[in-house]
């Protein structure tokens, strides 16, 4: 999820874990296909960045040579991931006492909002 759309939902903390990998630069260009490739590349790097302006904090697993989508590797991208959030540690208990008690209102408010129905005046 996009981190703009946690803070845009009204969360007051948002975590991101980026897997974003450096442009390699180093692999020619040799068809139009391999440039339109890189350009979504590109695009989609710098798209990531300006988004990852909206988290709090930002987990980045190395995957190494993995890419995120090889599913027949998911049992060692989730342990690289809880690697990676336990190397944030630190952070985040920064983080969580950096949580004023006013957000955590606002937060219990948002979250029983739903809960209640207001009957319309003249009913009941």
């Amino acid at each position: 999820v996009p981190a703009r759309y946690a803070v845009e939902q009204g969360a007051d903390v948002v975590i991101a874990v980026a897997i974003d990998k450096d442009i390699v630069l180093s692999s020619e260009l040799q068809t139009a296909v391999d440039i339109y490739v890189r350009a979504g590349e590109i695009m989609g790097f710098h798209l990531e960045q300006y988004d990852l302006k909206n988290a709090d904090l930002i987990i980045r697993p190395e995957l190494g040579s993995i890419h995120w989508t090889d599913f027949s590797q998911s049992k060692r991208l989730i342990a690289l991931g809880e690697a990676a959030t336990l190397d944030s540690l630190p952070e985040l208990r920064r983080l969580a006492k950096s949580i004023s008690r006013g957000a955590l209102m606002g937060r219990i408010r948002r979250s029983v909002k739903g809960l209640f129905v207001r009957r319309p005046s003249g009913i009941g």
